[in-house]
């Protein structure tokens, strides 16, 4: 037998192949952790050998997870680092085990506890940690290679209801069809994720679910999401700046292209993205909008758009609303705040500046621009800074209709909310259906207004707020802040729900 101490640990991990046991012993010398091997022989166990980490230390816990296949053991050490974790493969050769390599995170992130389980089978192996994004945990799997010391990370695994309060699920959406897109951008200790719903019908069912290409903390990877037919564009903002592009293919979703702006670095580049078609627009409400096309199979920049007479302060590009004929680009913070809009036609070759939009009644304060939505010549400008006529003291909001006619951009109507109260921001999101004729409207304190037109004529047909379906989520008051429209559904983004892990209401 073993000479152990109290708290080794001895048995807290066991795991048989033939005729050798292995057996882990977490807790010895200090926490260095060690595994021990039986073999039975004579008809009795008897001790062959004591196994180590390479690079061992106390209070790594080496031992703490095991799992056998065949020849090859692999034994976890989760308090490896700053508890970030490693796994070492042990592989049988003339007798004797030997270490063979060190499984770690492509990332080594700390304290998620990376090895505190453990499975193999043949080539196969899956890792546990479960203090991994915000506790929610994941999987993380491994494929040997050709050699017993090659091993490579080929997936991460998350549950699938993987939301944890303040993942903000809802910050951003985007609707096509059948097809629902909705961004969480503070999932995963901010790297982000966007999930994708398709509908039979009757029901919404996930279809994928994406995680940040860069892989950095802070990426917010789905601040911003927008999809077109086959393509959706997603924005992440935040570590460095960048818009992904996936298609659908064989019932899946693969990353098409990185978006980047060429030359100098815009800040926050992805805070905004618009597609239609095999164009793609991506702003961050610095100075400068890129538009990108998918033309001759890649995507590629092939213009750079930058603020006609103004500077960074005017976030030209926080934004932005693209259609096959129109471009439509917010600057909320022109002109003292007062803000404005910039109309682009298409030439057949690039996009080309027609008309500034302002509104009927601007002021500084309005901040016009803050949200924009675009279907064919029809676009819908927010201004929630805005004052109604009917509390002219306080900023409740208003938002604006406008229609492009031989290549002029001028207000149809503005379409102010009834019953709204002093600070409520009305205009802060806005959508239009394919069609151009329904339009809605947030104020992010709970509300949201449909707007139809007919005949030129804007009314407002219905007010939604949570109401009977409050008690699917606990939500507060950012109902409303990203809004999504097709001609037979809605859906209303509320990344306040359930501790801010999110929710999304989808109205037919």
């Amino acid at each position: 037998g073993v000479s152990g101490s109290a708290g080794d640990g001895f048995g807290f991990a066991v795991a048989l192949t033939g005729s050798t046991a292995f057996i882990g012993a977490p807790g010895r010398t200090g926490a260095t952790g060690a595994v021990y091997l039986f073999s039975f022989q004579g008809g009795s166990w008897t001790q062959q050998a004591t196994l180590a980490a390479s690079d061992a230390k106390t209070g790594y816990k080496f031992g703490l997870s095991l799992s056998v296949s065949n020849t090859t053991a692999l034994i976890g050490s989760p308090n490896y680092g700053p508890r970030s974790g490693a796994v070492y493969a042990f592989t049988q050769s003339g007798g004797s085990w030997q270490q063979s390599a060190e499984l770690k995170t492509k990332r080594k992130l700390r304290g998620i506890l990376f090895g505190e389980s453990v499975s193999l089978s043949g080539t196969t192996a899956v890792v546990g940690a479960y203090r991994s994004a915000k506790y929610l945990g994941s999987g993380y799997v491994f494929a040997q290679g050709t050699t017993a010391s090659t091993w490579t990370q080929s997936a991460e695994l998350l549950a699938s209801d993987g939301l944890a309060g303040g993942d903000y699920f809802g910050v951003s959406e985007a609707l096509s069809g059948t097809t629902l897109v909705v961004g969480a951008p503070d999932h995963n200790a901010e790297q982000g994720a966007v999930y994708i719903y398709t509908s039979n019908g009757s029901t919404w069912s996930l279809a994928a679910e994406l995680s940040d290409p860069g892989a950095k903390h802070g990426d917010v990877f789905g601040s911003a999401v927008a999809i077109s037919g086959g393509t959706v564009v997603v924005g992440a903002p935040g570590t460095t700046g960048a818009a992904y592009v996936y298609d659908q293919s064989g019932g899946g979703w693969s990353l098409q292209a990185t978006l980047t702006p060429a030359g100098s670095h815009h800040g926050s580049f992805g805070h905004a993205v618009a597609v239609s078609g095999s164009t793609a627009v991506v702003g961050g409400g610095n100075a400068a909008v890129d538009v990108f096309s998918s033309g001759g199979g890649g995507w590629s920049q092939v213009q750079e758009l930058t603020a006609p007479d103004g500077t960074s302060t005017d976030r030209y590009g926080f934004s932005i609303g693209v259609s096959p004929s129109a471009l439509v680009i917010g600057a909320p913070g022109f002109n003292a705040q007062a803000g404005i809009a910039y109309f682009y036609g298409w030439n057949g070759t690039v996009w080309t500046l027609q008309s500034e939009l302002a509104g009927s009644d601007p002021a500084g304060g309005n901040v016009f621009g803050t949200a924009v939505a675009v279907s064919g010549a029809a676009a819908v400008v927010g201004a929630p800074g805005a004052n109604n006529a009917q509390h002219i003291n306080g900023h409740t909001g208003t938002a604006y209709v406008f229609l492009a006619t031989a290549g002029t951009c001028s207000q149809q109507a503005e379409i102010k909310a009834s019953g709204i109260h002093n600070g409520q921001v009305y205009g802060a999101s806005v959508a239009v259906s394919s069609t151009g004729n329904t339009a809605v409207v947030s104020a992010p304190g709970g509300t949201v207004y449909v707007w139809t037109n007919s005949g030129g004529t804007w009314s407002e047909v219905q007010v939604l707020s949570p109401g009977s379906l409050e008690p699917m989520a606990d939500w507060d008051p950012i109902y409303g802040r990203s809004l999504a429209v097709s001609d037979s559904t809605l859906a209303v983004g509320a990344p306040g729900a359930n501790s801010r892990a999110g929710a999304v209401f989808v109205y037919s």
